[in-house]
């Protein structure tokens, strides 16, 4: 029999959405998650620690994006993956994804994307991407190295990252 004979609707819907997507949707989940604890209220998580889409409506969901616009180095688009991911969260759980969620928080994106290009391009934002260590923290940690039994592999790393790094 072929593989198609042993595969079911359900099987099929999960196929929706690729396995990389699924692990961003389970991290974006639980960056809220951890929201939840320490900001929101009890009745917004399940017992078993899963989102109470009873408690957490949009409301909540906005005031989660307005705290991680204002308290972390997300981009726009780390912030959109949150709404991608509660949406995804809606569809698995069989609840009728309320209409802001398309309507009100597209106009939000928007205008977060225009503020954080006008940011950047003013000069306001200017750490992007990853960050190269400085000369002096390559010394430090390979005095370190040194001083490790590893047979040098952490010195040999650390002359070899600094080397590639100053191309």
């Amino acid at each position: 029999m072929s593989a198609r004979h042993d595969t079911s609707l359900d099987d099929i819907r999960g196929m929706r959405v690729a396995k990389s997507t699924k692990s961003g949707y389970k991290s974006g989940l639980n960056q809220i998650k951890k929201w939840i604890v320490s900001n929101g209220s009890p009745n917004m998580l399940n017992e078993d620690g899963s989102i109470n889409l009873d408690g957490f409506q949009y409301p909540a969901f906005l005031a989660f994006i307005q705290w991680a616009y204002q308290n972390t180095t997300n981009k726009p688009g780390t912030l959109a993956s949150y709404r991608c991911a509660i949406k995804d969260y809606y569809k698995r759980q069989g609840v009728p994804l309320p209409s802001q969620y398309d309507d009100d928080m597209k106009d939000l994106f928007q205008g977060m994307r225009r503020h954080h290009a006008e940011q950047t391009q003013s000069g306001g934002i200017k750490e992007s991407g990853k960050r190269p260590m400085g000369l002096s923290t390559y010394e430090s940690l390979s005095l370190a190295s040194l001083k490790l039994m590893d047979g040098g592999f952490s010195h040999l790393f650390l002359a070899l990252s600094w080397n590639l790094m100053c191309r």
